[in-house]
């Protein structure tokens, strides 16, 4: 985190404190608390004092856990969950309605006519179930029925009640959730709702209108920090599409977190690397954001790798093209490279042979020809040596290993290495993960190719170098054949 930012969250969460402590005005103090935590989510004690900004013990339980999660030896934050907790067990009983108990902390389901008796709520690790067994898909069917008829006969209060039992067998269920949520706000027991939300959250629903529902519940409750994390949890979901995930980056975007943005597509990319849509968003993040081009390179140049003809391969190709040249391991590893390489050898060497046979192809011969070929595999051993030699599956075979990827070392302190500066140097270099020849191979394999390359060399300028080895004497003509031509 840079400094200033550090000293803004700093100030940030001293003048929360004094609005709490000195002021008495928990609406503010929660105000200037979650600014801090926006610049440093960090500050356990931040989160600590947050749970003291509101009297719903859900919400402080919440708070608390997040410290807790920073710091796990946080002694003020380890007794007061304690204290939440007791609390929170104290406040059941035998004549609690459904709508007291949905508020009791950790309690996962609604108490029954059986465990009235008993004021110990079961323990946190038995949530309810997200699927229900066969037994219990036959009962929410049931009592789906019911619901319906007494909502037909204007009972709401019961309706509600059987759509809460459904909610208790399977904490997410898309009907009951829909129904229970919509006419508890009609009926103005926001809390209830957010309850029911949440459960179905902690139990680890992969709901996207869940999700997006408790989304829009804590940012018109004005906890950022909260809506946040939910964001967080959506775009980490299986089943969220790339448009959503790219929507939830944005929000992240306009609120000023590239770097928290592109962290979190980095997670998602790693599960879907086909995705040319969100490849290309991680590389417009590194290039517009952070002003990171030789990394964004390497995003944009996956997206078009993958040849879908899709709008985003296009434009990821069109910025590709303004971009120094990365060195992948589809370069590395490609023989027809390594080969198109050799073939300068072989165009070289063909022009002195067509120059050693006079400029006439068709006096050649089959030396030359023979010259021609051994200099395209002399080429080709010194370029697999050289400058190849990661070649799929050559390197395998001759027994090469993947080389360690060694980290860059890291940029002088005082020194900003912009993007410009990091493509001067040349192409950027990507991670490799293809075996690579062995040092000893490749020398025994550039002394082989040089000497196939000597004799191509002799073969393609053979008449050359006779000559230079038995130089013919040129003919001057003397005074009396100059004289004897010239006779009449």
């Amino acid at each position: 985190m840079e400094q200033g930012a550090d000293m803004d969250a700093q100030m940030l969460f001293r003048e929360g404190i004094t609005a709490l402590r000195d002021k008495h005005d928990p609406l503010q103090a929660r105000q200037l608390i979650q600014q801090s935590l926006k610049l440093n989510p960090e500050n356990d004690m931040a989160w600590l004092w947050l749970s003291r900004t509101t009297d719903d013990p859900q919400k402080q339980l919440r708070c608390i856990e997040r410290a807790l999660k920073v710091n796990p030896t946080n002694a003020q934050a380890l007794t007061l969950r304690a204290k939440l907790l007791i609390a929170a067990q104290s406040q059941v009983n035998a004549n609690l309605d459904w709508r007291a108990r949905l508020e009791v902390v950790n309690t996962p389901m609604l108490i029954s006519d059986e465990a009235q008796a008993d004021p110990i709520p079961e323990p946190a690790q038995t949530r309810t179930p997200l699927t229900p067994s066969p037994a219990d898909q036959q009962q929410i069917a049931r009592i789906l029925t019911r619901a319906d008829q007494l909502l037909a006969q204007n009972d709401v209060e019961g309706a509600l009640e059987n759509w809460v039992q459904v909610l208790d067998l399977q904490a997410d269920h898309p009907l009951a959730m829909q129904k229970a949520v919509r006419y508890l706000f009609k009926l103005n027991y926001r809390d209830d709702a957010r309850e029911l939300i949440w459960r179905a959250l902690e139990a680890g629903t992969t709901s996207l209108p869940i999700h997006m529902t408790a989304i829009d519940i804590a940012r018109h409750q004005g906890d950022h920090v909260e809506a946040d994390d939910l964001r967080e949890k959506v775009i980490l979901l299986p089943n969220a599409d790339d448009d959503l995930i790219s929507k939830m980056i944005d929000v992240f975007l306009d609120d000023g977190q590239p770097q928290r943005a592109a962290e979190l597509l980095e997670r998602v990319v790693a599960l879907r690397p086909d995705s040319q849509k969100l490849l290309l968003k991680l590389g417009e993040i590194y290039e517009q954001k952070l002003g990171r081009k030789a990394e964004s390179m390497l995003y944009y140049e996956r997206a078009a790798r993958l040849k879908t003809h899709s709008k985003e391969g296009k434009d990821a190709e069109q910025v590709l093209r303004n971009f120094t040249p990365i060195v992948t391991d589809r370069e590395r590893g490609s023989i027809p490279l390594a080969l198109r390489e050799a073939l300068g050898f072989g165009a070289v060497f063909l022009l002195l042979g067509w120059q050693d046979a006079g400029l006439n192809l068709l006096n050649m011969g089959s030396e030359r020809w023979l010259g021609v070929g051994l200099s395209i595999l002399g080429g080709y051993l010194l370029v697999t040596a050289l400058s190849s030699p990661q070649q799929k599956p050559v390197a395998a075979w001759l027994g090469g290993h993947v080389p360690e990827n060694r980290p860059a070392p890291p940029a002088p302190k005082q020194q900003v290495l912009y993007q410009d500066d990091m493509l001067a140097s040349g192409a950027v270099q990507e991670p490799t993960h293809i075996p690579i020849i062995p040092p000893a191979l490749r020398v025994l394999i550039t002394l082989v190719g040089t000497i196939v390359l000597i004799g191509a060399f002799i073969l393609v300028f053979s008449m050359s170098i006779q000559l230079l080895r038995s130089p013919v004497a040129p003919f001057v003509p003397s005074i009396n054949d100059l004289l004897t031509e010239t006779a009449p």
